[in-house]
């Protein structure tokens, strides 16, 4: 009688474990297939005006100098995938607008202290938009 009570609680525990290692394994599972990788695809700056140096035409490239004593970086911009844009502090509406009017934009010594935002794409070193709050 003692050797069949004691492979009873054998069996019992030996379903347990396996119990408990099934729910292990599907916890596990779980937690991989919900640990997805994030992967990096734009950059950005925000930076005073005195900061950015404008291309002369719509294809060329646009000057970054994060810090004084930082390295100048040089982005891409071109007409079919950099976008410009001028935003309203007060109001918050958001224009689209040429190279030209950001530039002037950029210029004017009311907009001085104003902050420009831009985002590049990571693997190719180009602009997709500028944006300047005023």
């Amino acid at each position: 009688m003692f050797a069949a009570k004691h492979e009873a609680e054998n069996a019992m525990n030996i379903r347990k474990t396996l119990s408990q290692l099934l729910v292990s394994a599907v916890l596990a599972g779980v937690a991989l297939v919900s640990h997805a990788t994030l992967i990096e695809t734009h950059g950005s700056y925000e930076l005073k005006p005195s900061q950015i140096t404008l291309p002369r035409s719509d294809s060329g490239k646009m000057t970054i100098r994060a810090c004084d004593d930082c390295k100048a970086l040089r982005y891409r911009v071109n007409p079919s995938s950099t976008q410009y844009f001028i935003s309203n502090k007060q109001t918050g509406e958001r224009k689209a607008v040429s190279r030209d009017s950001f530039s002037r934009a950029m210029l004017d010594s009311s907009n001085r202290d104003a902050l420009v935002t831009v985002f590049y794409h990571i693997d190719t070193d180009t602009i997709t938009e500028a944006a300047i709050r005023q």
